[in-house]
């Protein structure tokens, strides 16, 4: 028996979708696909999708088996620990725990979400630090043009004017924008100790 439930867990692992093939309809275990869902957090219609594939081939999913499947499976999905990964991981919680087990998943959830986004937003300003970093590195190029230009022979004083005010212009930006990677920087380390704080606080870490 347990050697048919590993098939079947195989087979259903590969295809990872909720679309079943002619194979898959007629050798299927619905109590194990239905923990497997379960397991996976998938919404309850899914078994809409396997009855519309499997009607082609002339069966029916065993909507009992599938259910119970899926109940047990959604016990695995709906504890705090796993909570904590989904959310840590990114995805979205599709609001299928039971109420008897949704406020502690969400417990995890939100603790692993709040460091998920933390670390986006780490890695949002870092990208925007070097960005502006970027920015200074061509203003400071064009600032060196002009400076070249300015005090080469033979210019004529009409840009002359020009340059100055140029110089005047690239030297007040570059100003403005080590003004802003010095404060995203602040921001940035404020950030990371308050990821390193929920990282050393958290129980699955």
């Amino acid at each position: 028996m347990w050697r048919r439930i590993l098939t079947v867990i195989f087979v259903f692992g590969l295809s990872g979708c909720a679309s079943l093939d002619k194979y898959e309809c007629l050798n299927a275990d619905w109590r194990t696909l239905g923990y497997q869902d379960g397991a996976r957090g998938k919404v309850a219609d899914v078994i809409g999708n396997y009855r519309k594939d499997c009607a082609q081939h002339g069966v029916a999913p065993d909507l009992d088996a599938y259910t119970a499947g899926r109940d047990q499976g959604l016990q695995e999905y709906c504890r705090e620990a796993n909570g904590f990964r989904v959310g840590h991981g990114g995805k979205v919680y599709q609001g299928v725990c039971p109420r008897d087990l949704e406020y502690d998943f969400k417990v995890g959830y939100r603790d692993g979400r709040e460091i998920y986004e933390l670390g986006a937003a780490i890695r949002s300003a870092e990208r925007e630090i070097r960005n502006r970093q970027t920015a200074i590195d061509e203003l400071n190029e064009e600032l060196s043009g002009a400076e070249a230009e300015l005090t080469s022979d033979g210019v004529s004083s009409t840009r002359r004017a020009e340059l100055l005010q140029k110089t005047r212009e690239l030297a007040t930006e570059i100003g403005a924008t080590q003004s802003d990677i010095s404060g995203l920087e602040t921001d940035l380390a404020v950030k990371r100790s308050k990821l390193e704080a929920l990282r050393k606080a958290s129980p699955y870490l």
